[in-house]
This record gives C-alpha cells, sequence and structure tokens, in this order.
C-alpha cells in the first residue's frame, strides 16, 4: 500500500515481476529499492519502504507499540485486489510511507532492533540532537508513545527548566549533542509544539540569544524565506534586549545595594560605590558586565573588585545579586513572551 501519495495508480513493475493471481499480490524486486543496512530482519514479514529504502521488520511488533501501524496493516491488507494487488518484496507484504528514511530507520531501530540509545551497561549515552527530533517526531507521529517519553526526556535534560543543570554545560553535554542554534530553532519551530512542551522553550529561545548572529544567518538564509516564524524572531530580539537592561539595572542596584550600619557609612560606602562605577567606566569593564548573559551571573565580586566597601555592606550587595540572578531565571518565560506552566517558582544557581 503507497501512503506516499494519493495517486491510485501502481508504479509499472520491471518484467521480471510476477503476479499470483490466487492471493491478489503483486511480487516485485527491490530494482531501484536498497536494502536497509541495519532494518533487514530475515525473518521479518512485512517490508516498509520510504525514500527507496527497504526495511524488513515484524509486523506483530510495529503493530503492538503502535496503534497507527496496526491499523495502517488492516487496510493494506484488505485494500489488496486481483486488479489493485499488493505489491510483494521476498514474500513480504510492501507498505510505502512518505516518511524519511532516515527517521524511520531510528525509529526502527528501536522498536525492531532493540536499539537503547540512551544507556550502555547503565552509563548514560550521549545521544545527537537529529537522532532525538526524530524519535520525537515520528514517536508523535505514529503514536508510540513510550519512543516519544523517552526521546523527550532526554532533550529535557538539554534545554531544562533547571537552573543549575543549564548552566552546568559539562552536565548538559553528558546527554546531548546539539549543533547551535539550528537545534534550538528545530526545537522551537517544531519539537516544542509539536509535543506540546513549553518547558522547552525559554532555554531554546536563550540559546538563540546568546548566538545571535548565528540565528540571523540561519533564518534569513532558510530556502524559501524565514526558518523562524517573525513572532519567534521577535522573542529572541526582544529577549535579548530585555536581558541586556537587566544585567544594567543590577549593577546600578549593586551601587546602590549598601546599608548603614553605622552613622558614617551611608557617605562612605556610597562614595566607594560611585567610586568604583567611575572605574569601571573608565577601563570599559561595564560593557562586559551589561551583556545579556550577564543577567544571571553574580557581579558583586567583580563590581566591588577595585574598591571594597565595609563588610556589612558587602554581605547586603552579595544577598541582591544573588536574589537578581535567582528572579532573573524565574522570570525567564515572561522575557521572551511566553507561558510555561510548572516553571519553577524557585531555584538555586551555581556561584
Amino acid at each position: 500500500m503507497d501512503l506516499s501519495t494519493n495517486d491510485k495508480k501502481r508504479r509499472r513493475l520491471d518484467s521480471g515481476d510476477s503476479f499470483d493471481e490466487g492471493s491478489g499480490r503483486q511480487q516485485t524486486t527491490l530494482d531501484g529499492v536498497q536494502r536497509d543496512q541495519e532494518v533487514w530482519l530475515p525473518d521479518g514479514n512485512i517490508v516498509v519502504t520510504a525514500q527507496k529504502v527497504a526495511f524488513r521488520i515484524h509486523k506483530s511488533v510495529l503493530a503492538l507499540h503502535s496503534e497507527v501501524f496496526r491499523d495502517l496493516f488492516v487496510v493494506s491488507s484488505s485494500a489488496s485486489t486481483a486488479s489493485d494487488p499488493m505489491e510483494m518484496i521476498d514474500d513480504c507484504p510492501v507498505v510505502k510511507l512518505p516518511d524519511n528514511s532516515i527517521d524511520l530507520r531510528h525509529l526502527f531501530l528501536v522498536l525492531c532492533c532493540g536499539k537503547n540509545y540512551y544507556y550502555r551497561d547503565d552509563e548514560p549515552q550521549v545521544v545527537p540532537f537529529a537522532v532525538l527530533d526524530s524519535l520525537i517526531r515520528m514517536g508523535y507521529k505514529y503514536c508510540v508513545r513510550t519512543v516519544l517519553r523517552d526521546a523527550l526526556a532526554r532533550l529535557q535534560k538539554y534545554y531544562t527548566n533547571d537552573a543549575s543543570t543549564w548552566f552546568d554545560d559539562a552536565r548538559r553535554v553528558r546527554y546531548v549533542t546539539a549543533p547551535e542554534p539550528s537545534s534550538a530553532i528545530q526545537t522551537i519551530n517544531s519539537l516544542a509544539p509539536l509535543t506540546d512542551t513549553p518547558s522547552l522553550l525559554p532555554t531554546a529561545f536563550l540559546t538563540c540569544c546568546d548566538l545571535f548572529e548565528s540565528v540571523v544567518e540561519e533564518v534569513a538564509g532558510a530556502p524559501g524565506g524565514f526558518g523562524m516564524s517573525t513572532d519567534d524572531f521577535l522573542r529572541v530580539v526582544n529577549g535579548r534586549a530585555a536581558l541586556t537592561r537587566t544585567a544594567a539595572n543590577h549593577i546600578v542596584g549593586l551601587a546602590t545595594a549598601v546599608e548603614a550600619h553605622q552613622p558614617y557609612h551611608p557617605y562612605q560606602c556610597m562614595c566607594a560605590a560611585f567610586s568604583v562605577l567611575a572605574a569601571h567606566e573608565r577601563n570599559s569593564s561595564l560593557d562586559e558586565m551589561q551583556k545579556h548573559t550577564m543577567a544571571f551571573v553574580p557581579l558583586y565580586e567583580r563590581f566591588w573588585k577595585p574598591n571594597q566597601p565595609c563588610q556589612e555592606c558587602l554581605a547586603a550587595t552579595k544577598r541582591k545579586d544573588e536574589e537578581r540572578c535567582r528572579q532573573s531565571w524565574l522570570q525567564l518565560p515572561a522575557v521572551f513572551n511566553i507561558e510555561v506552566p510548572g516553571w519553577p517558582d524557585r531555584t538555586e544557581l551555581p556561584t
């Protein structure tokens, strides 16, 4: 059965093909179709083809895991008639799908060949983003819930809502390798909305902010125009600007966070604060501290480095600095004007 087109015509078979009149099935060859090197099971009883690639697998295994495949096999079998026979390869009925063959290979490796992309001997394995992308889309399309669940869970370890995990790059890359910003763009465009998983979005947008120039190049160079919707691109632009303003406001907040523990402290420590601001302005270090990436980075030690106030005021600026970092993370969905149910209402950022 051919699901890749609405055209009811069967493709013309080679002269070596034959028709079994009793069974209503047309025997064909693999001419023009390549056997997949990884998913061709000798005892398989059905052949699925996509993009001229053939996968020989067990019909019952697919039907067990996917109601979509189960219904598809019923329809394809009942549609076979003497005048419109089902094609056969190696005595196996052929079902044609419109999907990308690489996507199906990843799905069939998991379902039919026992492939475990995530663990080996109980040790986590690094999964390429492209594999997760395939498994999420195929798992969703064919209602293979376990495949969809496992792939989404792994992706959420990369585009996470946990601040301590997000800022630990070495920890995240133990789970996923993702070429950026293309992976973030694909997550924004497809994976998050397809699976209704908005928790992926804030850090995917944050990744686009960090690699803004590359995003512009990739989006502008996309075939047929924008590789990202106008609304989402504006979220990147406006979010980056908002985080930059946040970082700048935090610097001012550090200068005004001094507290009066003794009568002479307000004047003394305020003078020290504005002296520090002036020193940062002269050596251009304020430019670095006002970047959007600094919205989540504690700055009090770097800020006071030229000239420290009293210990009480230094402790006060530390408390205010750490709180503003936490608030920046908690408000991240609002920065990009998106709603994320379940986004943490408290967090601890690494120091």
